[in-house]
């Protein structure tokens, strides 16, 4: 006879499409949520940069307007100073030169730069014109490279850099009032950054230190911002909050004279202070932990209504098998029961019958309401043994002969094998009600004329029963889910009798699986049972 499979996975019903439906349009909907939510924190980082950047340009800007004016008005009285010195050469010093401008110059507060040396261009070459100092090769070669022959873009006066080895330099000249060459001044880079590039950023800075003090912070562990004149390619002629590696960078020219620019940077810490809420967090970890939390919730749901739906039909399907599975041994009592009242069997022998039917389908029903008890109970955990010592070769008779008229029926024959002890400490109610199960369950599913084989082990304080049956089987991926309540099988059934079976046999310690068996199904039980004394 050619395999058949075990019929357990119906087509799903409308309800089940809706629900996976239903489950797919929430993943849809999750996932374009979560999608949205990273390109809203995406765009919210880039325009927390770009305003980042902001303050650091405003910063920058408003660092070079703090002292751009200041500037002019030292190098236009030093300059002035340079073109009295052209007038009459190396007959004052540096020093008094110096006062001299300061006290012709255009505007108070000019700061106390000393010049190295003041200088003059005549007939192409470039002398000194202060009794200190004088033009060297590295102060002559800069000039020649970096004065041109006019000045350029609106400027009133043209800077050069002179590097001696590590030593930095400016040299400021402008037109000699008689248009004949260049005059001009030296001064080091220190003594620039010491007394002309000391103001900090204005502004942002001066209201970002208020509001740390408002806020009660008196010891950073970040750097807030840090500022950088630079000149040349990348000579830093002044710093100022020293070196930020990790923050967002603003840059302005120093001005056209000055072959330079201001860049100032502001770091992470300043960010809370300066941005309401802080710089928003990356999306990669909270949007994907969003993201998997309504996938979770969203799965759970549609597990929980799956299930549901899945338990409302196995109901349904038990329903309608109990009523069926009812209505044949009912119908039978009924005839036989009528059959004696009528007085139809008028032998002893039919009369006999009659009452064997009677009882036999008595106690099918009975065997019935067990289960569906049964089911009750392990639903609620309320299924209770009490073992106490029983002949199991007694309880497995009882059960084969309970089913003799059924299986002369179908002219199935039961073979009985005994192993080991004939007693043991067990609940003979609920050993009676599994092997009850497993033969009502092989003769179900098996055809007729069919051999069944009982296996009755019991060594080693372990009780085997074993079931075999020469019916479809039960395929490898069904062996599980057959013991699930409400699974049914091509013969029909109420679906609850290997569920109480495995129910069973865990209350005694044990378990109950599905064995290998060539042309049919086993089934397998094992309890833990002592040996009674």
């Amino acid at each position: 006879m050619p395999r058949r499979e075990w019929p357990l996975s119906p087509r799903m019903n409308r309800a089940e499409r809706l629900v996976i439906g239903a489950f797919v349009l929430v993943l849809a909907l999750v996932g374009w949520g979560g999608w949205m939510l990273w390109q809203s924190m995406e765009r919210h980082r880039a325009t927390a940069d770009e305003t980042a950047r902001d303050h650091a340009s405003y910063l920058a800007a408003s660092y070079r307007g703090s002292y751009q004016t200041e500037t002019w008005f030292a190098v236009r009285t030093l300059l002035a100073a340079a073109q009295e010195a052209a007038d009459s050469p190396s007959h004052r010093t540096n020093q008094q030169l110096v006062e001299y401008a300061v006290a012709r110059a255009l505007g108070p507060g000019v700061p106390p730069i000393t010049p190295l040396h003041f200088f003059r261009q005549r007939d192409g070459n470039w002398e000194a014109t202060s009794l200190d100092g004088g033009v060297d090769s590295a102060l002559r070669a800069s000039l020649l490279t970096g004065i041109g022959d006019s000045l350029t873009g609106g400027a009133s006066y043209a800077v050069t850099l002179v590097k001696r080895g590590s030593e930095l330099s400016l040299a400021f000249a402008e037109p000699r009032r008689d248009g004949k060459g260049w005059v001009g001044f030296e001064v080091t880079g220190a003594d620039v950054a010491e007394h002309i590039l000391t103001g900090p950023p204005s502004g942002t800075l001066t209201f970002l230190n208020q509001r740390l003090d408002s806020l009660g912070v008196t010891q950073l562990r970040d750097q807030l911002i840090s500022t950088d004149v630079i000149v040349g390619d990348s000579l830093v002629l002044f710093n100022s909050g020293g070196t930020i590696t990790d923050g967002w960078s603003g840059t302005v020219m120093l001005w056209n004279s000055i072959p330079g620019r201001v860049v100032v940077t502001v770091g992470r810490g300043a960010l809370p202070y300066l941005m309401p809420g802080g710089y928003p967090p990356a999306p990669g970890p909270r949007v994907a932990a969003v993201i998997g939390l309504g996938i979770l919730l969203t799965a759970a749901t549609a597990l929980l209504v799956w299930r549901m739906l899945t338990l409302a039909r196995m109901r349904d399907a038990f329903t309608a098998s109990v009523s069926h599975e009812l209505r044949t041994p009912l119908a039978n009592i009924h005839l036989y029961a009528e059959t004696l009242l009528l007085e139809r069997a008028t032998e002893p022998a039919a009369r006999r019958s009659a009452l064997e039917t009677i009882t036999r389908e008595t106690r099918r029903l009975g065997d019935m309401v067990e289960n569906i008890l049964a089911a009750g109970r392990m639903s609620r955990a309320e299924e209770q043994i009490e073992p106490r010592p029983d002949d199991i070769g007694r309880l497995v008779d009882e059960v084969i002969d309970a089913f003799t008229p059924l299986l002369q029926s179908r002219s199935m024959r039961v073979a009985v094998e005994r192993v080991g002890h004939d007693t043991a400490v067990i609940d003979g109610s609920a050993v009676r009600r599994i092997l009850v199960n497993l033969l009502d369950n092989a003769i179900r599913h098996g055809p007729d004329g069919q051999h069944l084989r009982v296996v009755v082990d019991h060594r080693d304080n372990t009780l085997l029963l074993v079931v075999e049956d020469q019916g479809p089987g039960i395929p490898p991926s069904e062996r599980e889910r057959v013991w699930q309540p409400y699974a049914r099988g091509r013969g029909g059934g109420s679906g609850l009798g290997l569920a109480v079976v495995r129910h069973l046999a865990r209350l005694h310690g044990g378990d109950a699986v599905v064995g290998d068996h060539i042309g049919g199904a086993r089934i397998e039980v094992r309890l833990a049972a002592e040996v009674a004394t």
